[in-house]
């Protein structure tokens, strides 16, 4: 259950059994009490952290009203005044927010530790309303004395957002009054913070943007463009998965660049490969895919390419809701495929994916063939099983004949149409096909990371069978690869040591078992905290196998450190929210 509906329904609980024995005439409903500030701060924060900034404040001032009343906690009331003065920034009620916040300040100078992050924050917040009202040289004090807190704060991956936030907010700050070696300063400060934090801060993005928008005041577009070479690898790595859209758009600011400096040849991959992720937003994304979409255009006429300004045109059309006229069918299909974009319903994705294959088998067979038979597998698998192993059977020979039966474009055809067998629970079919996606990544360099995924998966069909014996050597053979590859990442080790921990336990070797489980909690631990509730089912198994290995001593151990997790994470839960 959620903890924040677990607590909820513990008041409701309480509420409930203390109007059970009193009437309610000695139980007036109008007396406040601590879980009611409780329930305010909670459910503000959830309005909150859905940018609900005008409920939120109704719930932080009912909180504050609360806290006045029971002559709560000074920090309590910090807590609510902070929290309803960030509100009214976020709706840009500057002159209202400012003195909640000096309020909150004066309380927690008082009562919180020196150089306490909240108080940070309240610094924060003030300098933030008082540079929105152009007082420049108060705003700078409040964010120096936020960054001198910040500073010292250094060392922790959980302080590295707000810490290059801060510079990031100076640097601004200096950069409006005309102070471009201090803005600079304090961005380059911000993006070495941000780069080497482990967990990379999506507010990289603005100061990426800010310092460009610097060099090129100061026309370093040289500069500029070496910056976002730089940093585009990096965020594409660590945020590509979770933040395509925002990978795309700093390629969309690097194309600007390169088109500034006349460098269309090398805009045009960078704009080519941010198209697809911002297509992905659907409707809610058209007015910035067509500014990409005619920026791209623009650089495609520059290179003198009429056949692919009219696919990209088909696009643009196709989006402004207009019928792609075009004889030519590769056009046609950039139209529809546009359109299969754009559509959220299944019904609708697969009817313009079989007109899509229709004008795409007009055109001599490629990549652009092998895309649409692999959605429409996709889309099919769910209701038509039989067609769908015909798309994917049709888009493996494809890849084979004009790829080659060892290409990389082979192989991941092999994978959807084995995972299709998976789902029909035909293991049979599915165990050579994954046996010859293994050897084909196996020849092909630079693929580490979907060499571990095959192998796993292929060790999963085993596991899936109780065929542990095969299941286990592709398992540690997973593992291995995670665990050397350049770029290796601790979740995908943790995932392998798992999935060994688990078969161990399944198959009987319970010592086995125990040292993977181990492995996983000492991952774990060092990527989430030793409270993290991620541990829980870990410790628990643990616990179990101690059992079964008659080590009580260790399995009380394993328990009890389950047990404080539990309780430190309601604990967490009850306690006033420390976000604001």
């Amino acid at each position: 259950m959620n903890s924040r509906v677990f607590i909820l329904l513990s008041l409701v609980l309480v509420s409930l059994t203390r109007l059970a024995g009193q009437t309610s005439a000695s139980l007036p409903a109008t007396v406040p009490e601590q879980f009611d500030w409780d329930h305010e701060i909670a459910v503000g924060d959830d309005a909150y952290n859905d940018s609900n900034y005008v409920e939120a404040e109704q719930h932080y001032r009912k909180s504050l009203e609360v806290a006045e009343r029971l002559h709560l906690s000074e920090a309590q009331r910090a807590t609510s005044t902070a929290s309803v003065a960030q509100c009214l920034r976020y709706q840009k009620k500057f002159v209202e927010a400012e003195p909640l916040f000096r309020e909150a300040l004066a309380i927690r100078e008082k009562v919180l530790p020196p150089n306490h992050p909240r108080t940070a924050l309240t610094l924060e917040g003030l300098g933030a309303c008082l540079y929105a009202q152009n007082r420049m040289d108060e705003a700078e004090g409040y964010f120096l004395r936020a960054l001198a807190i910040r500073d010292r704060l250094t060392g922790d991956d959980d302080y590295s957002c707000p810490h290059g936030d801060v510079l990031e907010r100076l640097g601004r700050l200096y950069f409006r009054q005309g102070k471009q070696e201090k803005a600079q300063a304090m961005y380059e400060r911000a993006l070495s913070i941000w780069v080497a934090a482990k967990e990379k801060c999506t507010l990289i993005v603005q100061v990426m943007n800010d310092l460009a928008a610097l060099y090129v005041s100061q026309g370093k577009l040289e500069t500029a463009e070496q910056m976002y070479r730089t940093t585009i690898p990096m965020l594409e790595k660590e945020l590509g998965d979770e933040e395509p859209e925002l990978v795309a758009n700093q390629r969309v600011q690097l194309g600007k660049t390169y088109i500034a400096e006349n460098k269309f040849a090398e805009a045009e991959p960078e704009l080519r490969r941010a198209v697809p992720a911002l297509q992905k937003r659907g409707p809610s994304g058209h007015e910035r895919l067509l500014a990409v979409l005619n920026l791209y255009r623009m650089v495609l006429e520059r290179l003198n390419r009429p056949d692919d300004v009219r696919r990209v045109q088909a696009q643009i059309d196709a989006i402004n809701g207009w019928r792609a006229e075009s004889v030519d069918p590769l056009v046609r299909w950039q139209g529809l495929m546009a359109l299969v974009n754009q559509s959220r319903s299944k019904d609708q994705q697969l009817a313009l994916l079989k007109q899509a294959l229709n004008e795409v088998e007009k055109i001599p067979p490629g990549q652009n063939l092998i895309d649409t038979l692999s959605r429409l597998g996709v889309l099919s698998v769910r209701d038509q099983m039989g067609q769908a192993e015909q798309y994917d059977k049709r888009a493996l020979s494809v890849a084979e004949s004009v790829f080659g039966k060892d290409s990389r474009e082979a192989a991941d055809c092999l994978q959807q149409l084995a995972s299709l067998y998976e789902m029909e629970q035909k293991p049979a079919e599915a165990e050579p096909l994954r046996k010859r996606q293994i050897a084909i990544l196996e020849k092909v360099s630079g693929q580490e990371l979907q060499l571990a995924l095959g192998i796993s998966h292929l060790g999963d069909l085993y596991d899936r069978q109780k065929r542990y014996a095969e299941a286990e050597p592709y398992y540690l053979r997973a593992l291995k690869i995670d665990e050397t590859r350049s770029g290796k990442n601790e979740s995908n080790i943790s995932f392998d040591a798992e999935r060994l921990a688990v078969l161990y336990s399944d198959w009987g070797k319970n010592e086995q078992a125990v040292i993977y489980f181990r492995q996983v909690v000492d991952l774990e631990e060092r990527q989430y905290g030793a409270n993290s509730p991620r541990l829980l089912y870990r410790l628990q198994s643990l616990a179990d196998l101690m059992r079964k290995l008659n080590r009580p001593a260790e399995a009380q151990q394993y328990e009890s450190r389950h047990k404080e997790i539990i309780d430190q994470q309601i604990a967490n839960n009850a306690k006033p929210s420390t976000s604001k």
